[in-house]
Parts: C-alpha cells; sequence; structure tokens
C-alpha cells in the first residue's frame, strides 16, 4: 500500500564470540535501531507498551521507534557431559515455528541453564527471571517488578530416529494477592516436582506440564508435536461441559527435507489450537509472559492456527523463504473475559461450555515473503520482503522492503 513507501529499519550492531581452552565460551551481540513498522504493529504497540521481540524503546521522529537489543552469556563444561549457561538471551524447546512451552518471541531475560547428556538422557533445567511489565511506567515510579521461572525438560532418545521429552514449569513472584513473599528457594532443587512443591507451599504460583516428541523417518521426513497442561479438573465434567479451568494446547508438525528429491528444498506443515484461559493466573503478576510478551505461543491464547513454511536455496548464495499463516482466535471485548487475554487475572462470567476461539473472533491471514542474495563470496546481502496481513477480510496491509546489510569481520586468535 501507500504506506510501504514510508517503512524504514536502520540498525547497527557488533557481535563477539570465542571459548578458552575448549571449556569456557562467551557471546555478545548489541544491536541498535531505528524502525517504522506498518500500522497494525504500531497500533499493538501502543495498546500493550511494548515491541514484540524488544525491551525498552523511545519514539523515534513522527511514529517511528528507537531500540537497543543486548545479548550476552557465557558458557562452561567441565566435563563432556555437562554445560553451564549463565547470560542474557532468549530460549526455544521445540522443534516447530511455535512453542507452547517455551517460545524466544518475548524480548530477552537473565537466566542460568544446566545441561547434563547421560546414556541415552537428556537433563535441562532453566532459572529465569522476568518482568512483570508495567505498559508506560514513569522512571520516578521505579523499577520494572519481577518475576521468576524455573523451567525443565527430560529427554529420552531410544535411537536416533525418535525422541520424547517431558516438561515442567513453575513461575512465582515476590508479589501475590496476599502480599508480598520470600525468593522460593525450594524451586533452585534441580531434582524435585515442582509441582509438589507448588501443592507444598499453598499453590500459589503458576505452574505448567507438557510433553513433546520429534519422530525421523523415511530419511527424508520428520513428524513433530506437543501437549501443553496448564489446568485440567476431570471432576467438572460431571457438572457440564467446557469447563472454563481446562486448559490446555496441543500441537503438530512434519518437516520435509529435500522434497521431491530437491536438494535445500524443505517444506514444513505445522497446526497449533489452544483452549481459552491458558497460560493465565488468578495472580496477574504469575501469567506466563515476559515484558508484556508472551512465553508461549506468539499469538497468546484461545485459538487455533496452520502455518505452512518453504526455505529453498535454488542458486549459490540466494536463499529464499515463504511462510504462510491463518489463525482464528477469540478476543477478549467490552469488558467480558472470555478467555482470549493472557495478560488477564479476571474470572470468567461463563463457567462452563467454553470454547476454542470464543469471544470476539479474529481471522487472520499472513503471508510473509524474503529472497536473500550474497554478493560474491562477500559478507554483503541483499534482501527483498514482502508482507500481506488481512485481518477478518479487511483491507489487507501490504508492505515491501528493500535492505542491505554488511557484516563487518574480524576474527581474533581463539586461545
Amino acid at each position: 500500500g501507500a504506506e510501504a513507501s514510508n517503512l524504514y529499519r536502520n540498525s547497527r550492531g557488533l557481535q563477539l564470540h570465542g571459548s578458552l581452552l575448549g571449556k569456557v565460551g562467551f557471546y555478545a551481540d548489541l544491536v541498535e535501531t531505528q524502525q517504522r513498522f506498518p500500522a497494525f504493529w504500531r497500533a499493538s504497540i501502543e495498546q500493550r507498551g511494548a515491541i514484540p521481540g524488544e525491551g525498552f524503546w523511545k519514539t523515534f521522529k513522527d511514529d517511528g521507534y528507537d531500540f537497543a537489543n543486548f545479548r550476552g552469556y557465557l558458557t562452561y563444561s567441565p566435563i563432556r557431559q555437562l554445560r553451564i549457561k549463565f547470560g542474557r538471551d532468549r530460549n526455544l524447546w521445540g522443534q516447530g515455528s511455535q512453542s507452547l512451552l517455551l517460545s524466544d518471541h518475548a524480548t530477552d531475560y537473565l537466566f542460568l541453564q544446566l545441561s547434563a547428556q547421560f546414556w541415552k538422557l537428556q537433563y535441562t533445567t532453566l532459572w529465569a527471571e522476568f518482568v512483570d511489565f508495567i505498559p508506560f511506567k514513569p522512571d520516578a515510579a521505579g523499577p520494572q517488578p519481577r518475576k521468576y521461572a524455573a523451567l525443565r525438560q527430560l529427554t529420552f532418545r531410544p535411537n536416533r530416529q525418535l525422541s520424547f521429552t517431558l516438561f515442567e514449569s513453575t513461575l512465582f513472584a515476590p508479589q501475590s494477592n496476599a502480599g508480598q513473599r520470600a525468593f522460593e528457594l525450594q524451586y533452585l532443587n534441580p531434582l524435585i516436582l515442582y509441582r509438589t512443591v507448588e501443592q507444598y507451599i499453598g499453590s500459589p504460583d503458576n505452574t505448567l506440564l507438557g510433553l513433546q516428541w520429534k519422530w525421523n523417518f523415511l530419511r527424508q521426513f520428520q513428524f513433530y508435536g506437543q501437549l501443553l497442561l496448564d489446568d485440567y479438573n476431570l471432576g467438572e465434567r460431571e457438572n457440564g461441559p467446557g469447563w472454563w479451568g481446562n486448559k490446555f494446547g496441543a500441537q503438530g508438525g512434519v518437516k520435509w527435507i529435500d522434497a521431491g528429491g530437491i536438494e535445500t528444498l524443505d517444506l514444513q506443515l505445522e497446526g497449533n489450537v489452544i483452549r481459552p484461559f491458558t497460560y493465565t493466573h488468578f495472580n496477574l503478576a504469575t501469567t506466563y509472559s515476559h515484558y508484556g510478551q508472551f512465553l508461549g505461543h506468539s499469538l497468546g491464547t484461545n485459538l487455533y492456527d496452520v502455518n505452512a513454511t518453504v526455505t529453498y536455496q535454488p542458486l549459490p548464495g540466494v536463499y529464499t523463504y515463504l511462510r504462510y499463516g491463518y489463525s482464528t482466535q477469540g478476543l477478549n471485548a467490552a469488558g467480558v473475559n472470555t478467555g482470549g487475554e493472557v495478560l488477564n487475572a479476571q474470572r470468567p462470567e461463563s463457567l462452563y461450555n467454553n470454547t476454542v476461539a470464543q469471544g470476539e473472533e479474529l481471522t487472520l491471514h499472513h503471508l510473509q515473503g524474503r529472497v536473500t542474495y550474497q554478493v560474491g563470496r562477500q559478507p554483503l546481502y541483499v534482501d527483498a520482503e514482502v508482507l500481506y496481513r488481512q485481518a477478518n477480510g479487511a483491507t489487507a496491509t501490504q508492505a515491501a522492503t528493500l535492505s542491505l546489510r554488511y557484516l563487518l569481520p574480524w576474527r581474533a586468535t581463539t586461545w
């Protein structure tokens, strides 16, 4: 559309990484950006106060945004089977373009991660500090309140083709509906069931359980998926269908590598469904979010969607990407909580007969295509990208961008 000619992004950055004696590693990435987004992104930013995937921002010129992103961490492997990682970054647990358990759509956060490998088992535990975001908070009001999470997953790989993973997470906050509380030291135990601890201390926190799997078959295919259980009360089925507290989600997807025998042509098809009220909690501080952004599915809750992705390298130095997404989501409207907003602790009016995508329906078509060309063997890249987005059959948003990237190489001797 006419607006597309006015979009821009100007980024500058620095990336450092290296290792010491094969045991200690480091990574740092600093990017500073000024950008003008399409109208639907700007409307979301003004409503929520947060740029998806970013932290603090300032206005730039008329309706642009100025923000910086810094990620950095240290790793240490005293033995081959153990890896310790500490720093500020984001994490993705899953095989899909979305993750219902822990996604990388939200901005970075401070964390400590332990990963251990033994026999056919891999165990990962993650302790993270998130921000219980207050939109448009003045600096004089003090710092953004914090909340904390303990997450872990245990993966069993009986062979190279198959793997199963159990997932568990708990979010807790110093501030609760009953007042302030101390940091919950019991969640630092990497070997105990978080749900057991959470019940023991009075069930004040937000605990999630999950299962994911991956199956590689016929050499070119991969079937993957996830099941998320936020809460479920089997006894409520006797009182009526669609109990609001039965909160869960599911994902299924398939990948086809070198599709049709064409090298570098990869296809992916994925579907997700999430019940209303999933990720929410009676304590607003412990909803499954960070800095006003969702830690699970990028759209939040109360939805179903389908995504198809194609990647292909037709020529050396030429990379193409095409993604189409369709979603239907039920949003809250007119002050009535129908389970469409993660950042909402209000009790619903209807306790039964709740269905997926109930509320004010938002149907979204999203198409994104990108071609990247590397000029010779130089670290110079030209990106051409198009975007098509249509919501509820209204006039579609169309945008086209052309960008130039140059990576200034510098390599130091590794100790």
